[in-house]
């Protein structure tokens, strides 16, 4: 009960994940449900769905094992691919007789390689690469996915500050649809296979993903004032629609003044990238 999300985004991958764990006797807490790490192969993000959060924890933990293992130097993608389901059936096989529903993204941005790569993975056997740039997992891609596929989806990948931007948007709009299942914090990261000064998988702070996903409402405001007027269909009220068009161009500025901060190192997400 989660949303997890992966975006291809320029030079890298942005991934985000709720907080929200709901128990089997309906108590609520919060967890981190996503990693990134930096192996000697490049950087890796990985976020979770799961019925058992804890269960999701140790696969995970294999993972990242196994991807710190690799050679950088004889490190490909079809490796990458072949030990992931290796650690999949392995996790699988012997642990549980009521084995509980696993979905994992994985994305990967190796040294020196310019494709970034995200998996959808669910054991025992399932790895399949993502190909269009976007791929959401958790029920909140029932809210999530029509969204994408309607507003944000393009030929060519967003920039990271515009896919932050497009996440905050989601993550409100699941929290506000099905808060039994997505709720809690927002955690993000921004991963690059770029040297220099891009050697830290980059965590977003809360607070910053918080104050977007707050933009969220303001939008919706003026998306539904707009669109209410428009169907009206009367003469009469172009001034109202000339107004209503200028609400939303004023949210398109609030976007694009966000600033997202990283938790190390020092760095913020901009409009124009990072400084």
């Amino acid at each position: 009960m989660t949303l997890a999300i992966g975006m291809i985004c320029q030079g890298g991958l942005v991934f985000a994940a709720d907080t929200r764990v709901v128990f089997a006797d309906d108590s609520v807490s919060d967890m981190q449900k996503l990693l990134s790490f930096r192996a000697n192969a490049g950087m890796f993000a990985i976020a979770q769905s799961a019925e058992d959060a804890n269960a999701a924890d140790s696969l995970i933990r294999n993972l990242e094992y196994t991807f710190r293992d690799q050679d950088p130097e004889t490190c490909t993608f079809a490796i990458l691919e072949a030990a992931i389901e290796t650690q999949l059936q392995s996790w699988y096989v012997p642990v549980y007789d009521n084995r509980p529903r696993v979905q994992l993204l994985i994305g990967i941005c190796l040294n020196g390689n310019e494709d970034r790569r995200i998996y959808f993975c669910e054991p025992p056997n399932t790895v399949t690469r993502v190909l269009g740039g976007y791929q959401a997992i958790g029920d909140g891609w029932l809210v999530s996915d029509p969204i994408y596929n309607h507003w944000f989806k393009q030929e060519m990948p967003s920039s990271p500050h515009a896919c932050l931007c497009q996440i905050s948007y989601l993550m409100y709009k699941a929290k506000q649809v099905k808060p039994t299942a997505v709720g809690g914090h927002t955690d993000a990261v921004l991963i690059t296979g770029e040297s220099g000064d891009f050697d830290f998988p980059y965590y977003i702070e809360r607070v910053s993903m918080a104050v977007a996903e707050s933009h969220g409402m303001a939008l919706d405001r003026h998306l539904n004032k707009l669109a209410g007027l428009v169907m009206a269909g009367s003469l009469e009220g172009q001034k109202d629609i000339l107004q209503a068009a200028e609400s939303i161009y004023s949210s398109s500025m609030s976007y694009a003044a966000l600033e997202f901060r990283c938790q190390f190192p020092e760095k913020t997400i901009r409009r124009k990238f990072c400084t």
